[in-house]
């Protein structure tokens, strides 16, 4: 009898813990509505949560030109997976989202703050994906102190995004093989030095 009490007692402490983690193999096809969680299993098996620190990685998006909505004619690469900001997907049109962070910030270290489940509509692949808010906590007003990746899975595979809890992902590897390689080619390494970066680096490399 006891024991079912306390299965009882537990049921909604149990029904809450699912609730607060989200799992990359069980994301629906659609929702209704955005939804927070406070960890997350990602597509590698590892689990993000609030408060972890992750840091922004090489920008792959094109240059900001006049065109942009920052203003000016700028030469530095964007990130194009990472906003500067924190939005409100619910009350905004997505096309029209600005600030765009360029290359000046690579390296910068940032706390997740929220990770919150998009509707399919604010997605590219059509699919909800899940978004990450990070904040910087040195910086005072929004635009300066929040960065939101759209796409968390997106940004980590392309580089824009590390998390040192993930594997290493191919642009990674393949970014440390160029950097080796032109170490080699200035004789700071010896061959066989680069050979062993070489088959350490492969598998991440060759993977899917």
């Amino acid at each position: 009898m006891k024991k079912i009490i306390y299965i009882i007692i537990l049921i909604p402490f149990l029904l809450k813990a699912q609730s607060d983690t989200l799992n990359y193999k069980k994301i629906p096809s659609d929702i209704k509505k955005n939804i927070h969680y406070n960890f997350y299993i990602t597509k590698s098996g590892t689990i993000l949560k609030i408060g972890d620190t992750l840091t922004l990685g090489i920008p792959s998006g094109g240059q900001l030109t006049q065109s942009s909505v920052l203003g000016g004619r700028l030469t530095n690469n964007i990130y194009k997976s990472i906003m500067m900001g924190k939005f409100n997907f619910d009350n905004i049109v997505f096309s029209k989202i600005p600030g765009y962070l360029d290359e000046n910030f690579k390296g910068e270290k940032l706390v997740v703050s929220d990770i919150e489940l998009l509707r399919a509509k604010y997605s590219i692949s059509r699919r909800p994906t899940v978004c990450v808010i990070l904040e910087n906590n040195g910086r005072n007003y929004n635009l300066a102190r929040y960065r939101t990746a759209v796409d968390y899975e997106s940004s980590i595979e392309i580089g824009e995004l590390i998390n040192n809890n993930e594997p290493m992902s191919k642009n990674e590897a393949l970014l440390k093989l160029k950097e080796a390689k032109e170490r080699l080619d200035l004789q700071l390494i010896k061959q066989d030095e680069y050979n062993k970066i070489k088959e350490d680096l492969l598998p991440f490399i060759n993977k899917n």
